[in-house]
C-alpha cells in the first residue's frame, strides 16, 4: 500500500511559530516518501526534488500535490478541509488505490481527511494525543523502569497567582540544586516551544508569570535540572511490523541559544560522554 503524507508542523497544537518560517523548510517527509507514495506540500523545491529523484527518493513529480501559498495565511490541513476543490485533487490521486494516510499530528482536521477520502490512518487523535505529551512519556518509562532526567510537572487547576509563584520558586532551587540552572518546558508542543532557561539564584520574574499564566490557562509544565550539554544526537529508527527496531541513521543537532532546532550536521561529531 501507498501513503499519503500530510506531514504538516502547523498541525501540533504547540506549534505557535510565526506564520511562514516553515512554508518551504517542511518539507521533510518528500525524503522518505516512495515513488508511489502521495505528498501534499504548499509549495516545492524544484531542484530540491530532483536532486532526491536522482539519489532514487523520493516520489514522483507528478505525486507531489503543490497547493500553493494562500492569501490569508491559514492551517494547510485545515485549509484541506474547508476547500473542496484542494480536497479533490488529493482525492483524484488516491482514487482506487491502497492508501494509508500518514499524519504528522493527528488531529480533528486529519480525521476529517481520512473519512472523506475513505483511506484509513494510522492512528486516532485520541491516541496520538498522548505520544506529544512529555510528562506522559517520561511517567511511561519509569513504568517500565527506564531513567528519565528528574522533573517536576507544574501544573494548577485554579487562580491563584501568588501560591504558584512560590511553588514555582520552590520547584526551581530543588531541581536547580545541582546545575544552578532549569529548564521549564511545556509537556506539550515543539522543542522550542514555550522553553525557558531560568537561574535557580536569579529568577527572572517575567518567565515565571509567563509559565504561571499559562498554566492558569490549562498549560502543564516540566522544571528539569539543566546539564552540561555535551552534544544533540537525532537518532532515526524504524520499527517494523514484527516489532524489532532497526536503526536508520543519525545527525547531531544545530541548537540556536541551546534550544532551538535551526538545523542539522552530518555526520555526527559527538564529544565523548
Amino acid at each position: 500500500e501507498s501513503i499519503l503524507f500530510l506531514h504538516d508542523l502547523w498541525s501540533d497544537p504547540g506549534n505557535r511559530i510565526n506564520a511562514g518560517q516553515l512554508s518551504v523548510d517542511n518539507q521533510r517527509h518528500l525524503a522518505v516518501a516512495s515513488p508511489q507514495d502521495v505528498v501534499v506540500i504548499e509549495r516545492k523545491d524544484s531542484n530540491y526534488i530532483s536532486w532526491l529523484n536522482q539519489v532514487g527518493l523520493g516520489p514522483i513529480d507528478g505525486n507531489i500535490i503543490e497547493l500553493g501559498l494562500p492569501q490569508i495565511w491559514q492551517n494547510p490541513v485545515a485549509r484541506l478541509v474547508q476547500n473542496a476543490d484542494e480536497l479533490s485533487l488529493v482525492a483524484r490521486a488516491t482514487r482506487g488505490k491502497d492508501f494509508v494516510l500518514s499524519p504528522f499530528y493527528a488531529t480533528q482536521y486529519e480525521e476529517i481527511i481520512a473519512e472523506t477520502l475513505g483511506i484509513p490512518m494510522y492512528e486516532r487523535p485520541s491516541k496520538t494525543a498522548l505520544l506529544s505529551d512529555k510528562l506522559f512519556f517520561k511517567r511511561l518509562c519509569e513504568s517500565i523502569n527506564v531513567d528519565v532526567v528528574d522533573y517536576l510537572p507544574f501544573f494548577t487547576y485554579r487562580i491563584d497567582p501568588e501560591n504558584h509563584r512560590r511553588r514555582l520558586e520552590d520547584m526551581i532551587d530543588g531541581m536547580g540544586s545541582k546545575t544552578g540552572r532549569v529548564i521549564i518546558r511545556s509537556a506539550n508542543g515543539a522543542l522550542d516551544s514555550n522553553n525557558y532557561l531560568v537561574e535557580a539564584s536569579r529568577k527572572n520574574k517575567i518567565i515565571l508569570q509567563k509559565v504561571i499564566l499559562a498554566a492558569e490557562f490549562g498549560k502543564t509544565f516540566l522544571v528539569e535540572p539543566l546539564e552540561e550539554r555535551l552534544s544533540s544526537p537525532a537518532l532515526i529508527y524504524f520499527i517494523s511490523k514484527d516489532g524489532e527496531l532497526h536503526y536508520i541513521g543519525g545527525s547531531e543537532q544545530v541548537l540556536s541559544e541551546g534550544l532551538a532546532y535551526s538545523g542539522a550536521r552530518f555526520p555526527m561529531r559527538l564529544k565523548n560522554h
